[in-house]
């Protein structure tokens, strides 16, 4: 087996080893980033802020929806 395959075989294996480093980096930022925007009541509690965070993002589609359909009902109107 000549160099060029190890290298090329080497080179894949770090290319996937930092890939799975990144990821778990990033999910590992995100991770603590979400834990400090939650109140401090829920930190503690998943099912709890799991609820909190899902009620957030319901209340911003109430609000897209609205904005939407008021887009919508002026285009209706022209």
């Amino acid at each position: 087996m000549g160099a060029r395959p190890t290298l090329k075989l080497c080179a894949t294996s770090l290319r996937r080893a930092g890939k799975d480093w990144a990821k778990g980096e990033i999910e590992a930022g995100l991770a603590a980033k979400l834990v400090t925007m939650l109140p401090a009541s829920y930190r503690n509690s998943p099912a709890e802020w799991v609820k909190y965070v899902d009620g957030k993002i319901q209340n911003e589609l109430k609000v897209c929806g609205a904005k939407g359909a008021t887009i919508i009902a002026g285009m209706a109107n022209c």
